[in-house]
């Protein structure tokens, strides 16, 4: 007969990980500095309409995206697909892109009626 050795089972120790928390305030970035008023209604209008113009120019890169992505699958299913199918991937990519953009004016309107006078 052999023997049999009953090992005692360790118990597993659980791992222990450390987390520095940051506080997620506002007060922790520097605030901007204005000389006056008016000065910090125009730096706001202005940062609205960068903003409005960049959401613009992502609709259009994404559009233009759209429609290569199109254009390309049209030209691999049929021949001259790429022409044959060209105002439907066009509108296809028109419509998506108009989408996205249709939001830039109600966003730089928004943040001027934010602005206090």
């Amino acid at each position: 007969m052999s023997a049999t050795k009953d090992t005692p089972k360790s118990e597993p120790t659980p791992a222990v990980v450390e987390v520095e928390m940051k506080s997620n305030t506002t007060t922790d970035q520097p605030k901007k500095k204005y000389s006056d008023k008016l000065h910090k209604n125009f730096s706001l209008m202005e940062r609205a309409f960068t903003d409005a113009n960049k959401r613009i120019a992502d609709a259009v890169a994404q559009g233009l995206g759209e429609w290569t992505d199109r254009r390309e699958a049209s030209a691999f299913k049929k021949k001259n697909g790429a022409y044959k199918d060209g105002l439907k991937n066009f509108s296809k990519a028109l419509r998506k892109s108009l989408k996205e953009g249709a939001e830039a004016p109600a966003d730089f309107l928004d943040t001027l009626s934010k602005i206090k006078i």
